[in-house]
């Protein structure tokens, strides 16, 4: 049941509702009534006023489930036996209203929070929390009887309210004290208030005539002489400081304010969250503007109670109402932040430790890694980007990783796998709807590594696996410019219409604004590419391809591979658990379970133990199977890892070739296919269940069995 926004009178005596809903839930308990005669009951007992009223609470009552109507009878429905189970009856009354009605809820934490309040000022921050359209107060005036009835709001002199004790008790049961929280950062700040997106906080100017011990502790402001209340301020406004002819900063509310007296003075005092600006900005720099907005936009601050400026410059103001306009021209004053040149984008390039062999966790023979480090840091150093060739399994997805957070640390940059349903859309960006359906700029997957999450410039890496499977062309669309070194206005527009520029030229005394999005020259992708794939070279455009370094990620050929080679491999997996966070240990066929007094015996779980018999094996697979279709180390460590794990004495090669290494063949010829299968059934010195290997190649290629070796 969707909440209604009408409430109805309280009925009766305000100060005994709870008691009037108690009495009704018991007499039809006792009873089960028919309507007339419920109705009857009511009106002579006097709980509810007039035939008018008293039928409306009870139409309310069965809403709210506290009584039930069946044919004309009535019963107590399950909320009205939780109020006669209930302790605290009060408080589930609360929940029933709640549950029904919008703003009970809201209506009792502004009073939490401001303290004594008149009506109107409640009247009016209750509107316009729940966006409603309501004449006058009689909405929020009949809340407050109810509040009032259950003992949760009293009234103070005039129409003013504030909370009780059991009000205040009722708050932090029902997840506590309205938060207050420092202030955002001023590019924060900027960036919203730059796109025009609506804010649910306001701007105000707080005049002070000298800097006080507490001033970045306290606010301080003299209640009759400020033309609005300070009351009014929420935990979320801003509140601009003004001292000595100086805008210093800014601050938030961090508790709830108080009224105090001192010689004779009101002031509203409160403690505050205080930020100072980079710099103090004298008066004289933000009166020109700030006049003018008094000028230009006289008809837009009608909404404004108190603009502490006129066309002749200050007024006389301690407490005054800024526009968002406003606002962002102060902040952009007191922010040093405003060019990109202001900021530390640019990342360094070391010239030595892009390849650590100790924890790149990879194995390459010392020739290999030696070639790929010389040729990376030529790369990265001379401003290239880079894409990692080679086959399946020679860890070129973990060596980008391994020189991203070399340079930029293990937060520093983002890896996506390209898909072929890449379009600008993922990788630009694109329009999609806001919580009001209106179309706002997201950034896509590119553009994301240039702004943080408070909209500030960043310079974040980017990694691109497999970057073959996407129609490159198609989804790098206007950012392909940018990596050429130019500046780009895309098709797309922020919500006040500032097309969405992507700066590819370096040039850094362009403004810092939201729909900018700054390439920092130190900025990379690091890409992969399958060599199976390569010929998909031939579908990218010369020009793309010259703006990215490729660096070959070999993996051994067939005269290269050997049980001393495997051996290499293994002792190197043993030393940094590669996959599955699990030791390889090489025993020869003579070793014990002891570990032959190598060190202490490690758990069966976390140990995965080679015999010689078994590096033979896998070593004449790998031999065996790479001239048909060239694998890389990863796999063969897949491979290896598995028939460490079998419980049988004797190795078999079956499973482990059937998941990890036979599914390689997919993309090839069926003549290909078979050679190589035939090549695995031949090899008589492979321990294989040749049979089973035969109908699963079969099935699983589409290919005539009888083909396949036998």
């Amino acid at each position: 049941m969707s909440k209604k926004s009408t409430v109805h009178p309280v009925p009766g005596d305000v100060q005994k509702y709870n008691e009037t809903i108690m009495d009704i839930i018991r007499h039809v308990d006792s009873e089960s009534p028919v309507e007339d005669d419920l109705v009857e009951y009511l009106l002579e007992s006097g709980l509810l006023g007039d035939e008018d009223d008293t039928r409306r609470q009870l139409t309310f009552l069965r809403e709210a489930d506290v009584l039930q109507q069946e044919v004309n009878q009535y019963q107590v429905g399950s909320k009205g036996y939780e109020l006669l189970d209930s302790h605290d009856e009060e408080a589930e009354i609360f929940q029933i209203l709640d549950d029904t009605y919008i703003g009970f809820e809201a209506l009792l934490r502004q009073i939490e929070y401001r303290g004594v309040t008149e009506l109107d000022n409640l009247n009016e921050e209750l509107r316009s929390e729940l966006d409603v359209d309501w004449e006058d107060s009689q909405q929020t005036k009949r809340r407050l009887d109810f509040l009032r009835g259950l003992g949760y709001v009293e009234t103070t002199e005039g129409e003013n309210y504030e909370i009780t004790s059991a009000g205040t008790s009722l708050i932090r049961r029902r997840g506590g004290i309205r938060q207050f929280e420092p202030p955002p950062s001023p590019q924060s700040l900027m960036v919203e208030l730059r796109e025009q997106s609506p804010v649910d906080y306001h701007f105000y100017w707080s005049q002070s005539p000298e800097r006080l011990g507490e001033f970045t502790e306290y606010i301080r402001i003299p209640i009759e002489e400020s033309a609005l209340r300070p009351h009014s301020i929420g935990p979320k406004d801003i509140i601009f400081r003004y001292v000595d002819g100086k805008v210093v900063g800014y601050a938030r509310l961090e508790e709830p304010g108080i009224t105090i007296t001192e010689d004779g003075t009101e002031l509203f005092r409160a403690k505050i969250y205080h930020r100072e600006f980079d710099r103090e900005v004298p008066l004289s720099d933000l009166l020109a503007e700030l006049t003018a907005i008094a000028v230009e936009d006289g008809e837009s601050l009608d909404g404004i109670e108190k603009y502490p400026f006129n066309q002749s410059g200050l007024q006389d103001c301690i407490l005054g109402d800024i526009p968002p306009r406003a606002a962002l021209h102060i902040l952009e004053q007191g922010n040093e932040y405003q060019t990109y040149a202001d900021l530390d984008l640019e990342r360094e390039i070391p010239t030595e430790g892009l390849l650590d062999a100790n924890k790149i966790n990879l194995y390459y023979p010392d020739e290999q890694l030696d070639r790929i480090y010389q040729e990376v840091k030529e790369a990265i150093v001379s401003g290239e980007h880079i894409i990692f060739v080679g086959p399946p399994g020679t860890g070129k997805s973990k060596l980008a990783k391994h020189i991203a957070e070399s340079v930029c640390g293990p937060d520093g940059y983002a890896m996506v796998t390209a898909t072929a349903n890449w379009s600008t859309f993922d990788t630009v960006g694109g329009y999609q709807p806001d919580r009001e359906s209106h179309l706002e700029f997201i950034p896509g997957t590119f553009l994301s590594r240039f702004q943080n999450k408070d909209g500030m410039p960043a310079n974040e890496w980017l990694i691109i696996d497999e970057i073959n499977r996407a129609n490159i062309d198609k989804a790098f669309g206007s950012f392909f410019s940018a990596l050429a070194g130019d500046t780009v206005a895309t098709s797309f527009k922020s919500d006040n219409g500032e097309e969405i520029t992507i700066i590819g030229d370096g040039d850094t005394s362009r403004q810092v604004k939201p729909t900018n999005y700054f390439v920092p020259e130190s900025w990379r992708v690091l890409a992969t590419m399958n060599t199976h794939d390569k010929m998909t070279l031939y579908d990218l455009s010369y020009a793309f391809m010259r703006r990215f370094a490729f660096v070959n990620i070999a993996a051994p050929d067939e005269s290269e591979i050997s049980p001393a080679l495997l051996n290499d491999y293994v002792s190197v997996w043993s030393k940094i658990g590669l996959a599955s966070n699990t030791q390889c240990d090489i025993q020869s066929e003579s070793d014990d379970e002891s570990n032959n007094g190598e060190g202490p015996p490690q758990d069966e779980t976390d140990v995965l133990t080679l015999t010689e018999s078994q590096i033979d094996a896998i070593s004449s697979f790998w031999k065996t199977f790479q001239p048909h279709r060239s694998i890389g180390p990863a796999i063969v460590h897949n491979v290896a890892t598995a028939v460490a794990r079998q419980s049988s004495e004797e190795t078999d090669l079956t499973s482990p070739l059937k998941m990890y290494v036979l599914p390689q063949l997919g993309d090839l010829p069926e003549a290909t296919q078979v050679d190589a299968i035939n090549a695995l059934l031949e090899h008589d010195g492979l321990p294989l269940d040749r049979d089973h290997l035969r109908e699963f190649s079969a099935e699983y290629f589409g290919i005539d069995e009888e083909k396949l070796s036998k």
